[in-house]
């Protein structure tokens, strides 16, 4: 991350991309987290 903004340094759009990437990337995150828990909770109801 830090890499990225100073390498954009001569460039004023650098960092806003980088934030609006981060910004996509949580709730990409979130859902990701949100689908292997409720494939790891059908995994146990299937074995009980």
């Amino acid at each position: 991350m830090l890499i990225q903004s100073h390498r954009y340094t001569g460039r004023p759009w650098g960092p806003h991309i980088s934030l609006l990437l981060m910004l996509v990337s949580i709730p990409i995150v979130i859902v990701a987290v949100a689908l292997l828990i409720v494939r790891v909770k059908h995994a146990l109801e299937a074995e009980a």
